[in-house]
């Protein structure tokens, strides 16, 4: 439980990273209108707030859920946010450009939302092998 907890308040931590930085993306390529981006934000939480709950109740795949979600997410974050300019849906701290507004507190939440992924994925393994 502690690490679908500690998974939901890293996604809200680094979301308020994205609410200071502003919904336009960091990049000349992730200029994809700020309504999408509001969706997908909303849709992180949703799965956000569905690994908490399964595991809340758990329910019987939670564990499976808690993998899938965990090390999803923490991949996702990598591709994002880590790894060089790619593309459209890429948000990238490591190539931002000068108005990107990225600071050490936006690493600081990547990082934060990254751990907390990969230990809810270690949770749900590590349950899954008891």
């Amino acid at each position: 439980m502690w690490a679908a907890s500690g998974y939901a308040i890293g996604m809200v931590i680094h979301g308020s990273d994205h609410a200071f930085r502003g919904m336009t993306g960091d990049s000349h390529h992730a200029v994809w209108p700020g309504s999408v981006q509001i969706v997908m934000a909303i849709l992180t939480l949703v799965i956000a707030a569905l690994a908490v709950a399964s595991v809340a109740f758990r329910y019987r795949h939670a564990s499976v859920a808690a993998m899938v979600i965990g090390f999803g997410s923490a991949t996702v974050f990598l591709l994002i946010h880590v790894s060089p300019e790619w593309g459209g849906f890429n948000d990238s701290f490591v190539s931002a450009q000068s108005g990107a507004q990225v600071t050490a507190y936006s690493w600081a939440t990547a990082a934060i939302g990254i751990a907390a992924a990969v230990a809810l994925g270690l949770a749900g393994a590590y349950s899954r092998r008891r």
